[in-house]
């Protein structure tokens, strides 16, 4: 065979490597940032490139690299690849969800007046939560500025106000918060341009009666911060033909005053005030002394939930921000759970060993440091209302500190492994504070080691001999901040059971046919110490859950005419709710259940769910059977044909990009209209996986769904 000649075919060069800058970022919820991609060679053919995150439902990027923040905590690698065919593959950007949690915010001044072509910039003083990131400066925290009226006043990013024309404005800013964000205001007053002008003060008729002498009282007064007060004047002669005054501030920063000579305080500090006459004499009146102080009030509105045996701390925020001023805070009705306190100088602490709702009164006693000591200068007191959530696997996994989670855990024991034991956490050791097992702190040296790297933790086999009841039990690291001092942990949870046999394959018990007969002879006996008594729903399983047979202190399934139930140990029914959103929708919220090793769905009346549920509490769509409970790993619907992903763990419907054994895969995120899962359903189901097409991001994928 020889060669061909013909055409010459030309070839592509193509992207051969991809740099994305910055390498990190940490941005606050709602705020965005630009990525910018470096292409090499510089003169390939196809610098286009396609951007991807790898948790698109908490960070998102555009086409055009732009990241934005769409969830309150997490992290996302964003990669970006090239167009061109050749595969080439970015560095990571590594984008950290900085946690701000703004108790107090601020705007000053409150009130400002201005004239056409002026600007002026607002101040902000925040208080942060003791949950949020450390930050430096004010100008740290992402903020939102906007006008209610940008034709009479506008507002940058910065906070600088310029009037435009004649009017009023409400200038707002935000601190954006997916829960509860914060917002303070300034009230913008745009007055027309005034025909005088000092350098040019109006003559006196000769018949016109001068003013000699302006008085303003009082002449001194104190304000809090926000606080009003209208001053009075006497002119003289009391004949004076004209007795209209300016007036004016020496520092509206801290006191302003407005053209009826009423004051507001805006900052901490000292200032004048003072008028001038109108009539061409400008004579200037005596000056009143402003005193203004920071209010000394409770500000915290809510506070954080606690979890049970994790170490908590927060600090009731307040306004007092005297240098010559203390609070003591003390609780003077209600009560706080077992394992906390409320310090005198305000931090809730401790380590609570109840879960449940607790309401209490909290009285801050604000205390002049002077030679007097009976001298106060306010009381200001407050209820609060404190949630103590139950210690899940889930609710540590979602609250622990990013920066302080576990590298190295604890694992399920038994009564015969009860040996020295291991965790270690990403935390710095220089912060390493304390170690809890159920609440109880433990004592460095005799019940635990600790050492760096970073912070290894290794507990004796006598401590957890001790604590060796069977079930779950929970170890909790405190943390303090080197600067602020400010309380950060990482926890999990350990099962002891009575025995060395770890395998809960051999107790998950198939309900096709079931009954409760049937059930309790298929079931194997288990050991007694693996067994616990619950009130409501009677003997359960520490690993496998409720147990279900017929006699006393057992729960049984039942069946009616709407299917299969579970009746408690107490005879009452596991069943879901209704419940209403906050548009007014109303939904059914299912209920969980661990049953003989498998997880069941519950409906409001109390029959067991078959097919395709959604959790609204939990914010996901589940696949169950009433055969054999929630369905995990891979599954192909028989209804619709479809392929979907069910998250190991969780049973949790996989959505948009997902690698599984090391290969990518896309499932459908779009949700047209008002879908819902239905096998005539047209579009492609929300989750299932795309097969032998593109993705909405531009990647082929083959028949069985890999994009290679």
């Amino acid at each position: 065979m020889g060669w061909v000649c013909g055409t010459n075919r030309i070839r592509k060069k193509l992207v051969e490597d991809i740099s994305i800058s910055p390498n990190t970022l940490s941005l606050q919820y709602g705020q965005s940032a630009s990525l910018s991609a470096s292409i090499y060679p510089e003169d390939a053919d196809n610098k286009s490139v396609i951007w991807r995150s790898s948790n698109p439902d908490r960070i998102s990027v555009s086409t055009e690299g732009v990241v934005t923040i769409l969830g309150a905590v997490g992290e996302a690698d964003i990669y970006c690849f090239s167009q061109d065919g050749g595969k080439a593959r970015s560095n990571p950007c590594k984008i950290t969800i900085k946690k701000i949690y703004v108790t107090y915010l601020s705007v000053s001044p409150f009130n400002l007046s201005m004239k056409p072509g002026e600007s002026r910039k607002l101040t902000t003083s925040v208080e942060l939560s003791e949950y949020s990131d450390e930050v430096d400066e004010v100008d740290e925290v992402f903020m939102v500025w906007h006008s209610s009226n940008p034709d009479i006043a506008s507002v940058n990013e910065q906070g600088v106000v310029t009037a435009i024309k004649e009017g009023s404005a409400e200038i707002y800013v935000t601190v954006p918060d997916k829960y509860s964000e914060k917002s303070s205001k300034c009230t913008v007053k745009v007055e027309k341009e005034s025909e005088e002008t000092p350098t040019d003060p109006e003559t006196p008729d000769k018949d016109q009666v001068l003013v000699e002498a302006i008085i303003i009282s009082p002449s001194n007064i104190s304000l809090k911060t926000g606080e009003k007060r209208t001053l009075s004047k006497s002119c003289t002669p009391s004949n004076a033909s004209r007795q209209s005054v300016s007036w004016h501030s020496t520092d509206s920063d801290i006191a302003s005053v407005d053209n009826q000579g009423t004051i507001t305080g805006v900052s901490e500090g000292t200032t004048e005030i003072y008028c001038l006459s109108q009539d061409g004499g400008n004579v200037e009146s005596n000056h009143c002394t402003v005193e203004v102080t920071s209010n000394t009030d409770i500000t915290a509105t809510e506070i954080p939930k606690a979890m049970k045996y994790v170490p908590y701390s927060y600090r009731i925020q307040s306004t007092n921000q005297l240098s010559r001023s203390s609070s003591s805070y003390r609780i003077t009705s209600g009560s706080l759970p077992e394992g906390m306190n409320l310090k005198s100088d305000g931090e809730l602490y401790g380590v609570p060993e109840q879960t449940g709702t607790f309401t209490f009164t909290v009285e801050m006693d604000n205390n002049d440091n002077s030679n007097d000591s009976n001298n106060t200068l306010s009381l200001s007191e407050k209820t609060f209302t404190l949630q103590v959530i139950e210690n899940t696997n889930a609710n540590i996994e979602a609250m622990t500190d990013p920066g302080y989670e576990l590298t190295q855990r604890v694992p399920n024991l038994t009564l015969d492994t009860l040996t020295d034991q291991t965790m270690v956490s990403k935390g710095d050791y220089e912060e390493f504070v304390n170690l809890f097992l159920d609440g109880v702190k433990l004592e460095w040296e005799v019940d635990y080691t600790a050492e760096p790297g970073s912070t290894r933790i290794t507990i004796k086999s006598q401590t957890l001999k001790r604590f060796n009841t069977p079930g779950t039990h929970t170890l909790a690291m405190e943390f303090r901040t080197k600067r602020t001092n400010t309380l950060r942990w990482a926890a999990q949870n350990y099962v002891i059971s009575g025995n060395g046999n770890s395998n809960t394959s051999n107790n998950k018990v198939s309900l096709r046919g079931r009954g409760s007969r049937r059930a309790s002879s298929s079931s194997q006996p288990a050991a007694v110490s693996d067994i616990i008594y619950d009130s409501k729903k009677g003997y359960v399983h520490i690993v496998t859950g409720i147990i279900t047979r017929e006699g006393t202190g057992y729960s049984g399934w039942i069946q009616d005419e709407t299917g299969w139930k579970l009746n408690y140990a107490d005879r009452t029914l596991a069943r879901g709710s209704i419940r209403q959103l906050e548009d007014g929708t109303t939904i059914e919220q299912i209920l969980w259940e661990l049953i003989n090793g498998a997880w069941y769905a519950f409906g409001a009346d109390g029959s067991v769910k078959d097919g395709w549920v959604y959790d609204y509490q939990l914010g996901s769509w589940y696949c169950t059977s009433a055969e054999s409970g929630m369905k995990v790993s891979w599954h192909t619907d028989s209804d619709d044909g479809h392929t979907y992903y069910l998250e190991p763990e969780t049973g949790k419907l996989a959505r948009g990009w997902k690698q599984i054994n090391n290969q990518w895969y896309y499932f459908n995120t779009d949700t047209t209209g008002n879908w819902n899962y239905n096998a005539n359903n047209k579009e492609k189901p929300f989750g299932a996986m795309y097969k032998n097409e593109q993705t909405p991001d531009g990647y082929y994928v083959n028949g069985d769904g890999i994009w290679n």
